[in-house]
């Protein structure tokens, strides 16, 4: 009986350190979890933002090519009007350097809008690339959380017993 107690007290406190180290293991990989967590929800509004940010910027394009199209349709005009009446030759051409000019800077502007877009969408993709190897961790901290937790309950049972 003596050398059975003194077993059994061995065999408890052999648990006990196991228990400790169970719950030391338990709260690290917690906080892992934790602020993966919070650099997962992080990561998802930069994503959030960056698309916001390419929307924007693909709508400016949108406008900007219509803007394109409409001065080139009156350019288009223009050059007609030019061809056709040699009395106010002087003005049409005016009008069409004018419309040139603007041409260009609105051209100008809808490869700038088309750049940024580029690099609006290639933020939101790394972005998301970002959150999902987040997501990933949290997982997997999740799922170590879920295993310590299973070990400790059968370290608490096995100390119970």
């Amino acid at each position: 009986v003596q050398r059975q107690l003194e077993t059994n007290e061995a065999n408890e406190a052999q648990v006990k350190e196991q228990l400790q180290t169970l719950r030391e293991a338990h709260a690290r990989v917690q906080a892992d979890a934790e602020k993966a967590t919070q650099e997962l929800r992080m990561a998802r509004d930069d994503a959030a933002a960056a698309q916001n940010r390419a929307d924007g910027l693909e709508k400016k394009l949108q406008e900007a090519t219509a803007q394109v199209q409409q001065l080139q349709s009156e350019g288009l005009q223009v050059q007609r009007q030019l061809e056709t009446n040699e009395a106010n030759e002087a003005q049409v051409k005016e009008q069409l350097q004018t419309l040139r000019e603007a041409h260009a800077r609105v051209q100008a502007d809808a490869e700038k809008a088309t750049q940024e877009l580029r690099m609006a969408r290639d933020d939101a993709a790394a972005a998301q690339n970002r959150a999902d190897g987040l997501e990933k961790k949290l997982q997997e901290a999740t799922a170590q959380v879920q295993q310590l937790q299973s070990e400790g309950l059968q370290v608490q049972r096995q100390l119970e017993t």
